[in-house]
């Protein structure tokens, strides 16, 4: 019987906060209770604390119904704290284990004391009180928390974390890669070594990153940066004054020019500068590169009213001085007045440098002129091109970018200017914009995109994707399988290497180069454009469409070149093609996107869609849209094939296998040893699979289909066709239900009529089944069908129900043996219903000669089973399969079986 004894209270109360860390933890219970055998268990501080007693350590004391825990050390301040009991830690006065409680939490306070506190060299968390605390982690990687007053804290070695918090505090990382946070007050925070983060948005403060390549994040106030030595990355904001020291360091400056003044100085190294120019503000932001190569990169990310300034007191102008980087600027520019007309220098342009007594200023004009830069003791004319990123030349030149990327994977954009961007290694990616651009893309897969302007662009080496925009370009894919996309006039798109997709619009010249190439060219104005195209080595492919369905008076000239090609029309249109291969083996024409879809004859026969027609030295394929029966449209020339006779064209010419002579005849397709998947078109096709398990579709036509050796699935489509399975299983599939097809055998053929209209009648030979909608016939006397079906009729006198049928054939088709299935069957209700609950081997041996031979049987063969079945030398589900594949079975059902017969296909 469980104990009665429950908890009534507990002190710290569940979930209860700001817990004196030294208070007792106090349990009281409904009846008097005392230790038992398990253990109180507290932990606490994020797992840094930890406490295991068993019932009779010295720091537990039970008095009557009270259990009070007097811990050895105070618990970790402000940190969660859980208390757990293991099992039968408490038992009642009647020695029965108390139930309860469960688990408790609750959460400790600040101290209320000032704290000196020193980690250890482990993981250590210190956290301080609202009053002036001296924390220190020392080693490992600890998490040390100030809260109020002015504290000093201390990670010490290892990667630590350390919280300022309210106060004017000091903040030391020490050694390792350290955060630290100042938050309220005026701190001084101190990296020390390693690369640490520095962080404080509230009040006057000092921050030192140290050693290290640190980055410093201020904001709020009027803060004091020193980055140390190490590339550093500063953000700095409203009147600070930062100093980058030593190190290749990056400053972003954003916010600055209140009513105060900022100042920032780079120091040694290569500097990079991101200068927000706020418009909205006012006041002065000093800069300062020092030595170094330095980048001042400007943004106008706030376009309105206002003024600002923003002085360089160190430019160095000329050659291998230092650069303003424009490209924020340009882009805003075109994004809000949709500019493009290239060097924003250049007459029209919206920059301009003045000279302004010994500086020089740097001018955006738009509604109103605006100084964004100034130049302190820069004459004017000291200022090159060299000093602005891209090149852009101060007196106006149309020279843009130029920009090189690295070995890695690369993103270089251009402007409305002529840039030259070079990718290099890697996969880059490459953007004109407006401009007459030079792009190559080098090595690695690499995406590059003119834009507007007359281009050149170059992919390299690697699967590139290439678009020219429209304009006079020049596009090269290069060694690699590339997507070119061009568009224009006078361009040229040329391929090169690989098995290449090049699509084009407007007037120009396309060329695959080497590789298995597919070559589209669509015309998506109303006007006439002028293409040549030009498939070079390889089986290409050349597809020639229009978006209005016509091309007008536009001239198409195509070339396969060296290769099998294969020429697609997808609109009417006259084109030439210059180099056609006629023949067996030779190129291919197809146009079946011209002719009705509901076409079922060869559309050069009696339907009078196409014909050949001899023109001196070339051969014209001519279309007439609506066939002979038509009347609205004509026949008209739609190919000239250059320097060929119209008698040299066969069907090995034409798509799907059209007869130049009219004939119906269509495809001839023969499978390999593999899966293979062979379809047929609208005329009469012959489908070989060859080896292997093969899918064959006839489609519409008088098709014949040979499944050849394996599992093989054929089906005919519409009209009479021919299927041949084979050897191996072999299914025929039709979209019919049972009712809407007519099944008869006709000599040894299965003979299938379709009664759904389409009319037709196919035989087929070799076919184990026919799978229709919703239901399958089996024609495999020999197979699982076979053994199925006799097996119903010798066990229960009756042919197969269609579920029960399907049921069996799956397991028999999975290759369950028969002797197995039987077993089945005479362990059934309805075997035990047809034999008796109990009954007589001879009982059996009678009732089974019944119902498979329909006889008694004789005295001898009689004796004979019985003796089988008494000495048990068989089971009774070997006997009744024995019966069931009899000589006599087998000829009794041969008709039944053979003609097919139908059941429902089991899911399971």
């Amino acid at each position: 019987m469980p104990s009665l004894v429950t908890l009534i209270s507990r002190s710290p109360a569940e979930n209860a906060s700001y817990v004196d860390a030294g208070a007792n933890i106090v349990l009281t219970f409904s009846g008097p209770v005392k230790a038992g055998t398990g253990k109180v268990e507290i932990v606490g501080g994020y797992g840094r604390f930890a406490l295991s007693e068993p019932m009779s350590s010295g720091f537990i004391t039970i008095s009557g119904n009270t259990v009070t825990i007097d811990l050895p050390r105070d618990l970790p301040f402000y940190s969660h704290i859980r208390v757990s009991f293991t099992e039968n830690w408490l038992l009642d006065s009647a020695g029965t284990s108390v139930s309860g409680p469960g688990d408790f939490n609750f959460w400790t306070g600040l101290s209320a004391t000032p704290l000196t506190m020193e980690g250890t060299n482990g993981v250590d968390r210190l956290v301080g009180s609202e009053l002036v605390d001296y924390l220190g982690g020392l080693g490992g990687n600890d998490e040390v928390i100030g809260n109020g007053g002015d504290d000093v804290l201390a990670g010490g070695a290892g990667d630590d974390r350390v919280w300022g918090d309210d106060g004017n505090d000091w903040v030391l990382g020490g050694a390792g890669n350290d955060q630290l946070w100042g938050d309220y007050g005026d701190d001084v925070l101190e990296g020390g070594s390693g690369d640490d983060e520095l962080i404080d948005l509230h009040g006057k403060n000092t921050l030192y990153g140290g050693e290290g390549n640190d980055a410093i994040y201020v904001s709020g106030g009027d803060d004091l940066v020193y980055g140390g030595s190490g590339d550093d990355r500063i953000l700095a904001s409203d009147g600070d004054i930062v100093f980058g020291d030593e190190g290749n360091d990056s400053f972003k400056l954003q916010l600055l020019g209140w009513s105060g003044s900022g100042k920032v100085d780079g120091g040694g190294g290569d500097d990079n500068f991101d200068i927000g120019l706020n418009k909205t503000k006012s006041g002065m932001l000093s800069l300062a590169g020092g030595s170094g190569r330095d980048t001042y990169l400007l943004s106008l990310w706030r376009y309105g009213e206002g003024t600002y300034q923003c002085e360089i007191t160190d430019f160095e102008a000329g050659a291998n001085g230092d650069k303003i980087d424009l490209t924020s600027v340009i882009r805003h520019i075109e994004l809000e007045y949709r500019w493009r007309e290239g060097n924003p220098f250049a007459p029209g342009g919206f920059l301009r440098l003045r000279a302004d007594g010994n500086d020089t200023v740097l001018i955006l004009k738009g509604d109103s002129e605006e100084t964004l830069l100034r130049f302190k003791n820069v004459p004017l004319g000291q200022l090159t091109g060299d000093n602005f990123v891209g090149g852009f030349r101060p007196d106006g030149g149309s020279q843009g970018l130029t920009l090189q990327g690295t070995g890695g994977n690369d993103e270089l954009h251009g402007y409305a200017a002529d840039d030259l961007l070079i990718g290099e290694d890697g996969d880059d990616k490459l953007i004109g914009a407006g401009g007459n651009d030079v792009l190559r893309g080098g090595t690695g897969a690499d995406t590059l995109d003119g834009g507007d302007g007359d281009d050149v662009l170059d992919g390299g080496a690697g699967n590139d994707s290439l678009s020219g925009g429209w304009g006079k370009n020049s596009l090269r894919g290069g060694e690699g399988d590339d997507r070119i996309w061009a568009g224009g006039s006078d361009y040229t798109a040329e391929g090169n290497e690989g098995d290449d997709f090049i699509t084009a619009d407007g007037t120009g010249r396309i060329f695959g180069g080497e590789g298995n190439d597919v070559l589209t060219y669509f015309n998506s104005s109303l006007y006439a454009g002028t293409v040549n195209l030009d498939g070079g080595a390889g089986d290409d492919i050349i597809n020639i469409k229009n978006h209005y369905g016509h091309f007008g008076a536009s001239t198409i000239t195509a070339r396969g070149g060296v290769g099998r090609d294969t020429f697609n029309l997808r609109t009417a249109t006259d084109i030439t093609i210059s180099d056609f291969t006629a023949g067996t083996d030779g190129d291919l024409i197809d146009v079946m996107d011209l002719l009705p879809a509901s076409i079922q004859v060869n559309p050069f026969g009696s339907g009078g869609y196409l014909r050949l027609r001899q023109e001196g030295m070339n051969t014209v394929l001519e279309l007439d849209q609506d066939g002979a029966a038509g009347t609205a449209a004509h026949w008209r020339d739609l190919i000239t094939f250059s320097n060929t006779s119209a008698t040299d064209f066969t069907r090995n010419n034409f798509v799907p296998g059209l007869s130049p002579t009219g004939e119906n005849e269509g495809k001839s397709l023969v499978g390999g040893d593999g899966k293979d998947e062979l379809r047929g078109g609208f005329l009469n096709d012959t489908l070989d699979g060859g080896d292997g398990d093969d899918r064959l579709n006839g489609e519409a036509g008088r098709d014949v289909l040979h499944g050849g050796a394996g599992n093989d699935v054929l089906n005919g489509g519409e009209g009479d066709d021919w299927l041949g399975g084979g050897a191996g299983f072999d299914v025929v599939q039709m979209p019919n239900t049972r009712t809407t097809v007519n099944i008869w055998r006709e000599g040894g053929s299965i003979k299938i009529q379709d009664l759904d209209g389409n009319g037709g009648i196919d035989t087929l030979d070799g076919v184990e089944r026919l799978q229709l909608r919703g239901s399958t016939v089996a024609f495999d006397g020999e197979g699982s069908g076979g053994q199925i079906y006799r097996l119903y009729q010798a066990a229960f006198d009756r042919k197969p129900d269609m579920v029960g049928a399907g049921f069996w054939i799956l397991q028999a088709d999975r290759g369950v043996s028969l002797q197995n299935i039987a077993e089945g069957f005479v362990t059934s209700d309805e075997f035990k219903r047809l034999y008796g609950s109990n009954p007589t081997n001879g009982e059996l041996v009678d009732l089974l000669y019944q119902n498979v031979q329909h006889r008694k049987p004789g005295a001898e063969d009689r004796a004979f089973w019985i003796d089988v079945l008494d000495r048990k030398l068989a089971p009774l589900s070997s006997v009744l399969a024995s019966f069931s594949e009899s000589q006599e079975n087998v000829v009794n059902l041969a008709a039944i079986v053979g003609a097919g017969f139908e059941y429902i296909p089991w899911m399971g």
